[in-house]
């Protein structure tokens, strides 16, 4: 059934089993939307993530039209049962959309509903949360030129030096 629903939209690669009223931990996932080749996860869990994360535009067929800016994991393993109740643990690195893709579908697995959702309930409550973050961190860049400012040791000896002069009287 999850596959006829997933086959059966325009643009999905990923389809969690509670959006269909399933109450079972299942996903399956497909590399494009125009794919036949899907990836039937039966108990999928994130076994290891990066430090780094990346933020990107994603859609979701539970609030169609709706896109959002959001922040994944670049990459992430992965452990999941197929179909036949193999087990296979697989990492997905940074660029491979089906990384993406699941952590999208494990979120309406844990919290019934992904990121998607807050946007779609409060557009531009999330798009002020966004502009505020990256200002910060864009004003932080400006004054540091996207550098972390250290002062060498002959700059920390010049500045004492130069702290510990007295004015020079020229008759004034």
């Amino acid at each position: 059934k999850m596959k006829q629903v997933l086959n059966a939209t325009e643009n999905g690669v990923g389809l969690a089993a509670s959006q269909i009223g399933i109450t079972k931990k299942m996903t399956i996932i497909k590399s494009d939307s125009s794919s036949k080749d899907i990836t039937y996860m039966i108990n999928p869990q994130i076994e290891s993530t990066s430090k780094d994360k990346k933020f990107g535009r994603e859609g979701c067929l539970s609030y169609p039209k709706t896109y959002a800016f959001v922040e994944r994991f670049a990459s992430v393993e992965v452990s999941y049962f197929d179909q036949d109740w193999k087990k296979h643990t697989v990492e997905y690195e940074e660029g491979n959309i089906l990384g993406i893709i699941i952590q999208h579908e494990l979120e309406h697995l844990s919290k019934g509903h992904c990121q998607i959702y807050d946007w779609w309930k409060d557009p531009e409550g999330k798009k002020k949360e966004l502009e505020e973050r990256f200002k910060s961190e864009e004003e932080q860049e400006e004054s540091t030129g996207g550098y972390e400012v250290v002062e060498s040791e002959d700059m920390k000896k010049e500045r004492e030096l130069q702290e510990k002069k007295e004015p020079v009287d020229n008759g004034s």
